[in-house]
C-alpha cells in the first residue's frame, strides 16, 4: 500500500510539473538556452510518469490477487514487463541527456547544435531504440516471466543471465558513460585555469559543473537504492531459491527513487524551479497582507499629522 501511495503521489507531482513545462514552451515563448533546458527535463519526467503507471499497475494486480487470487497472466503481461525494463532503463539514459548537455555547454560552446531543441529530442529517439535493443536478449532468453506470488510479468531472480544482463544494461553502460564525462569535463577545467578567461565564461563553467555535480550526487543516490536487488540476488545465489517477499520489498525502493528524483530534478534545475516558482508567485492572492500593509501606512501618516 505504501509503494502504490508513493507511486500516485509521484504521479501527480510529474503531472503537474509536465503541464507547467509545456505550457511555457508553446505559450511562454522562453529564451533558447530554457527551451532546451526545458526539453531535456522532458526527457525525463514522461519516462518516469510511464514507469510509475506500469508500476501503480502491478502493485493493483498483486493487491487483486492476494484478495480475491486473480490470475492476470496474458498475452500482454510478457511485453508490458518488458516495455517496463525499456522505460526504466530510459529513465538512467535521461541523465545522460543531462550530462551531454553539461558537457557542450562547457567543453564545445562553439557548437550551437549540441545544445539546440531538435538535437536532443533526436538523442532522446536515439536512446529509446537503443533501450529497446540492449534488452530484447531478455525476450529471446525468455527471462521475463509470470510471477504466480506477483501477479505480474518480470524477471526473476534466480534467471541468472537476465539479472547481470539488466544491471550491465540499466546500471553499467550509463554508469561508465557518465564516468568518461565527468572526467572529460575534469580535464579540460584543469586545462583552462591556465588561460585567461572572462569572468563571465568562468563563472558559467563553474555553474554549469556544479549542476553536473548534483546530478552524479542523483545518480550515486539511485545506485545505492540499487543494493536492494542486488542483496536479494546473492541470497538467491546462496540458497538456491528465490525470497518470496524479494520484490515486495524493492518496490519501496524503487518509489522511493522515482518521487526522489522528481523533486530532486526540479530542485537541482535553477531553470526549471525559478519558472515554477514565479509561476507559484504569480498566482498568489494576498489580500490580507495588503490589507495590513494599507493599515499601517494609514497610521504611519495618522501619527506624523
Amino acid at each position: 500500500m505504501f509503494t502504490l501511495i508513493t507511486d500516485l503521489c509521484t504521479c501527480s507531482i510529474v503531472l503537474c510539473i509536465l503541464l507547467i513545462i509545456i505550457y511555457n514552451i508553446f505559450y511562454k515563448n522562453p529564451k533558447q538556452e530554457d527551451r532546451v533546458i526545458f526539453c531535456v527535463c522532458l526527457t525525463i519526467y514522461p519516462v518516469i510518469l510511464l514507469f510509475v503507471i506500469i508500476a501503480i499497475s502491478f502493485h493493483i494486480q498483486t493487491l487483486l490477487g492476494d484478495l480475491y487470487e486473480k490470475d492476470f497472466n496474458s498475452s500482454a503481461c510478457i511485453p508490458i514487463g518488458y516495455v517496463s525494463y525499456v522505460f526504466l532503463n530510459m529513465f538512467y539514459w535521461a541523465f545522460i541527456n543531462q550530462a551531454v548537455f553539461r558537457l557542450c555547454r562547457i567543453v564545445y560552446p562553439k557548437y550551437r547544435y549540441l545544445q539546440s531543441f531538435w538535437f536532443h529530442i533526436s538523442l532522446s529517439l536515439v536512446e529509446l531504440i537503443f533501450s529497446c535493443i540492449i534488452l530484447c536478449p531478455l525476450l529471446f532468453w525468455h527471462g521475463i516471466v509470470y510471477l504466480t506470488n506477483e501477479y505480474y510479468c518480470y524477471v526473476k531472480f534466480t534467471h541468472t543471465r537476465g539479472i547481470f544482463w539488466l544491471a550491465f544494461g540499466i546500471y553499467g553502460i550509463p554508469l561508465s558513460i557518465l564516468s568518461l564525462i565527468y572526467l572529460r569535463i575534469i580535464i579540460f577545467l584543469r586545462r583552462q585555469q591556465s588561460k585567461n578567461l572572462t569572468l563571465t565564461i568562468q563563472q558559467n563553467q563553474q555553474r554549469d559543473f556544479q549542476v553536473f555535480q548534483r546530478i552524479l550526487i542523483t545518480i550515486g543516490v539511485l545506485v545505492i537504492l540499487g543494493i536492494a536487488p542486488i542483496t536479494f540476488l546473492i541470497m538467491s545465489h546462496i540458497t538456491g531459491e528465490e525470497y518470496f517477499l524479494a520484490f515486495r520489498l524493492i518496490w519501496p525502493f524503487i518509489s522511493i527513487t522515482m518521487i526522489g528524483s522528481s523533486l530532486s530534478l526540479f530542485i537541482f534545475t535553477p531553470q526549471l524551479k525559478n519558472m515554477i516558482l514565479k509561476l507559484i508567485h504569480h498566482n498568489r492572492v494576498v489580500p490580507f497582507n495588503t490589507a495590513i500593509v494599507n493599515f499601517v501606512e494609514q497610521k504611519h501618516v495618522t501619527a506624523k499629522e
